[in-house]
């Protein structure tokens, strides 16, 4: 549903017997017209606008109840990739924030965000990213992860990252076409993406429930017998 009004929003909403909708994609520039879909809308709502960032300063919003604009702002979707983007400040509330292909560098305001893509940006310094739920940084400069054992979904997927000794506890773990070659630590990984890496002992990884070696020269896989799920597409090496 694009281009929706808002009227017609609040009716269909109050047809829902649970008062549930799907994400709907709100291209007016009227901020308090994106506030009122919130409030019909269980699920956060997704904005795509190129002047959004124009509008996310506190004092040009509306006036009121700070905690429940707070509130509001956590079931925002903000689509700004491919997007310049120059200040990130007011944008540590949102619930999902799409920051792919921009100019972003800074990101050491967003450690509230639950859903963070930053994808093909400069971004080298996530070490303010520990709490974000679900992290994106495929195709980016990052190294250095040491801060992100808690996140829960993480997508390091064409990054400079080799030592990944910290990330033990993250859920689902895109390590796709990297330099990692210890895998060690990872044992308490529920999905592990190796498919093109450097890895070759996976004796660590019999805990794993999902597991791509695809492409990789890993040759001993005995440990894995308990592996749900094991992708050995192209590795012909086992």
């Amino acid at each position: 549903m694009n281009n929706i009004n808002v009227d017609v929003l609040e009716i269909i909403s109050k047809d829902l017997e649970y008062r549930d909708l799907f994400a709907i994609n709100i291209l007016s520039k009227d901020i308090n017209n994106i506030f009122k879909c919130c409030e019909f809308s269980s699920r956060p709502i997704t904005v795509r606008d190129p002047d959004i960032l124009k509008m996310y300063s506190f004092k040009n919003i509306v006036t009121g109840n700070i905690k429940i604009l707070k509130y509001k702002l956590k079931k925002i979707n903000l689509d700004l990739s491919y997007i310049k983007v120059t200040d990130l400040s007011n944008l540590n509330n949102i619930h999902t924030l799409d920051l792919s292909c921009t100019n972003v560098t800074d990101v050491s305001a967003l450690g509230c965000i639950h859903t963070l893509n930053l994808s093909y940006t400069n971004v080298i310094d996530v070490s303010a990213l520990g709490k974000v739920h679900t992290l994106n940084l495929c195709n980016t400069n990052v190294t250095d992860v040491s801060a992100l054992g808690n996140v829960h979904t993480l997508n390091l997927c064409n990054t400079r990252v080799t030592d990944v000794s910290a990330l033990g506890n993250v859920h689902t773990l895109n390590l796709c076409n990297t330099r990692v070659t210890d895998v060690s630590a990872l044992s308490n990984v529920h999905t592990l993406n190796l498919c093109n890496t450097r890895v070759t002992d996976v004796r660590a990884l019999g805990n794993v429930h999902t597991l791509n070696l695809s492409c990789t020269k890993v040759t001993d896989v005995s440990a894995l017998s308990n592996v749900h799920t094991l992708n050995l597409y192209n590795n012909k090496e086992v």
